[in-house]
């Protein structure tokens, strides 16, 4: 197209001053992710993201909950930052590994999975798994499972079957009175004795 600038014909692309023409259309070489900063420069597709284009350098977005972690654009948005224990929520964001737990990271939000045997009973993040339920008498098996007498073994409340037996797994016990239960399961009745 030819538009009269005064007395001199003028040649032009019939588009904007701010666009050029490419394969017939008026484009934005600024903003287009087909054509960045020139005519067929095409934005490259990148993982986990959405191509963008901006003053003619192209560039990307993250798609919601991914991120660039290792700020390296040929692999793109690398990182699921919902369930990445090593970057939860965001970049960077290492989830804690408390005492006898694994740590976890889901919908972005850090946790933790105890450990076979033990239980978080006090709820408290901070110490973890902080009981063995495998041999605490106040969390025997369970969390605030109290053995009403003896001791737990392996999850279970057992009666102690002697004195020398209460002393072994309670070592500050004081004198006193005491249930045994010689036999164990067998069939005589635990009974009190003095220790």
């Amino acid at each position: 197209l030819c538009a009269s600038s005064g007395a001199t014909p003028m040649c032009s692309t019939g588009c904007a001053s701010s666009e050029a023409r490419c394969a017939g259309a008026c484009v934005s070489t600024a903003a287009s992710v087909e054509n960045c900063g020139a005519c067929g420069n095409a934005c490259p597709a990148v993982i986990n993201a959405s191509r963008t284009c901006a003053a003619g350098a192209c560039g990307f977005t993250c798609a919601a909950g991914f991120g660039d972690c290792d700020m390296v654009a040929t692999n793109g948005c690398e990182v699921d930052t919902r369930v990445s224990t090593t970057h939860c929520g965001a970049c960077g964001a290492r989830c804690p590994t408390p005492a006898h737990a694994t740590s976890t990271c889901a919908a972005g939000v850090c946790g933790f999975t105890c450990d076979a045997g033990y239980a978080d009973c006090d709820g408290a993040a901070a110490n973890g798994c902080e009981v063995d339920l495998r041999v605490s008498p106040l969390h025997c098996g369970a969390c605030r499972a109290a053995c009403a007498v003896g001791r737990c073994d392996a999850g279970r409340c057992v009666s102690n079957r002697s004195c020398a037996e209460i002393l072994a797994s309670a070592p500050s016990s004081a004198s006193g009175n005491y249930t045994i239960d010689p036999d164990g399961a067998g069939g005589r009745s635990p009974y009190t004795v003095y220790c």
